[in-house]
């Protein structure tokens, strides 16, 4: 018969970078040490070269986008401090 090993629920953690590498140079000894206990998910704004040029649409989208992914931080952090 084979034992079960009870598995510790991970807790989760969302970095959110500006550009690609920099969740590395920012916080990379961080992710190396919490990555065997937590699951870690990286939310890059943008991908370091699009923003680069005269398509303004796009620049207003990214915009609009941002806007929203802080006010729903913001919201859920309103909440989870109500539970407390």
């Amino acid at each position: 018969m084979s034992k079960l090993k009870y598995q510790k629920k991970k807790n989760n953690i969302l970095i959110v970078a500006a550009h690609p590498d920099d969740e590395i140079l920012g916080c990379g000894g961080t992710i190396i040490k919490l990555k065997k206990d937590y699951n870690i998910k990286i939310l890059f704004m943008t991908d370091g070269v699009s923003a680069r040029g005269k398509k303004s649409k796009e620049i207003i989208e990214r915009k609009e986008s941002c806007k929203k992914l802080i006010w729903f931080i913001l919201l859920f952090r309103c909440l989870i401090k109500s539970e407390k």
